[in-house]
């Protein structure tokens, strides 16, 4: 298994919890699963160290100090179903230390219930930016957008309340606290792109408010500089290996073999580039099985337009097999963080990297840079949807179109006699 570093623990104490964990727990329990699942018990029991403030011991560990180490975690603004998750992971620790200690046990404690109706009502007092979004801006300016649109602009606002210490009021909303808030979110480790989305989304807060005169002025506040990254996208061949792949995926999604699912998934992503709400969102009523073509509502993709796509014979083929049993979704699965855990899995099964470059959308500029190599950069601007082809240029792999290396047309200097060769 790749993806997972164990950490140096040679300050732990020999019974530690810590020391159990990286000696024992791992090797037995996780060393064959995703990098993702030893990464959250190692978070937990580090969260567990910090509300201990000391390197806690397997024999210190009851039902009562995971309890209160739950409630910690809550009180400190981690999430409830992460918080649980925590005390679950560590009682399974335990449990492999001390079989027969912290049994498994289900259903919430007191204290796990959330205060009140809204658990983050201190950030949206009268006069709040929270409250600003939610009584105008929401109402106003994402009626009939996406669920997404709004949860990432609930993120900027919730992570400038926690740089503040408190709800951020539109008073406070000032080009120096912007600009402050755009440092501390690189000295986070936030990337610049990332500091830019996430202040993009609390400077269109800001002009609607401007608009609407409860702001006086406009900001005036300069994004961060980008790295200019090139697209890359997948050769055939490794997107034939992804495919191969699939036939490793045991057991059944709802009533559909996973190995089928997943060829088939793929098949149409490759056939129309289509993003991943947009594929997991297609319904059998959407796609003529006979004639292989595929509509896809405006609803479901990212420019609101319809478009209309026919799939290759063997993209009909792979989805044939499983368009039987009858079901609503073409897809079914159970949410996109459970799709993009398994096909974070798909990637390590096919031997390919699995980075955040590597998802879904890889397949999207493969298909793209196909079609503007074959077809022309036109027919890939239509194809993904774009507006512009200065968009398009973004997804389109250099090495596919490439025809002639500039190394090539240099001639090479020839060294004087003892030179160096």
């Amino acid at each position: 298994m790749t993806g997972f570093k164990q950490k140096r623990i040679s300050h732990a104490r020999a019974n530690s919890l810590v020391r159990y964990f990286h000696r024992h727990f791992y090797p037995d329990k996780l060393a064959d699963k995703s990098p993702h699942t030893p990464t959250q018990y190692e978070r937990a029991v580090t969260k567990l160290c910090q509300y201990a403030a000391r390197d806690i011991t397997i024999g210190e560990i009851n039902e009562r100090i995971l309890d209160r180490f739950a409630e910690w975690c809550i009180t400190s603004g981690i999430a409830y179903e992460t918080a649980r998750k925590y005390r679950a992971y560590v009682r399974a620790i335990v449990r492999h230390a001390r079989p027969g200690m912290c049994p498994k046990q289900s259903g919430r404690r007191p204290h796990e219930e959330p205060p009140g109706d809204d658990p983050e009502a201190e950030l949206k007092p009268a006069g709040s930016l929270w409250e600003f979004f939610e009584t105008k801006y929401r109402r106003q300016r994402l009626a009939g957008g996406t669920e997404g649109q709004g949860q990432q602009i609930e993120i900027a606002m919730r992570r400038l309340c926690k740089q503040l210490g408190r709800a951020a009021m539109l008073a406070d909303l000032t080009d120096e606290l912007i600009r402050e808030h755009q440092a501390w979110m690189l000295d986070d480790g936030y990337s610049p792109k990332t500091v830019n989305s996430a202040c993009g989304h609390l400077l269109s807060v800001w002009r609607f408010a401007y608009q609407l005169r409860a702001i006086q002025e406009l900001p005036r506040v300069a994004r961060i500089r980008e790295y200019q990254r090139l697209p890359v996208a997948w050769k055939l061949d490794e997107f034939e290996r992804l495919l191969d792949a699939t036939n490793t995926r045991r057991g059944m999604y709802g009533d559909v073999p996973a190995a089928q699912w997943w060829r088939a998934l793929l098949l149409v992503v490759y056939d129309t580039a289509i993003r991943c709400r947009a594929v997991l969102s297609i319904e059998r009523c959407h796609l003529d099985i006979e004639t292989g073509w595929l509509m896809v509502p405006a609803e479901n993709m990212k420019a609101r337009v319809e478009q209309r796509f026919k799939l290759s014979d063997q993209t009909t083929e792979a989805v044939r097999a499983i368009w039987f049993p009858r079901r609503r979704f073409l897809f079914p699965h159970k949410s996109r963080n459970w799709f993009h855990r398994n096909y974070g899995r798909l990637l390590e099964a096919a031997g390919l990297p699995r980075t955040a470059r590597d998802q879904l959308h890889k397949i999207r500029r493969t298909t793209a840079s196909i079609v503007a190599k074959e077809v022309g950069i036109a027919a890939a601007v239509r194809l993904l949807g774009h507006s512009t082809e200065t968009v398009t240029k973004n997804y389109i792999d250099p090495t596919f179109i490439s025809t002639h290396e500039v190394v090539e047309s240099l001639p090479r200097p020839v060294t004087t006699k003892g030179g160096a060769e």
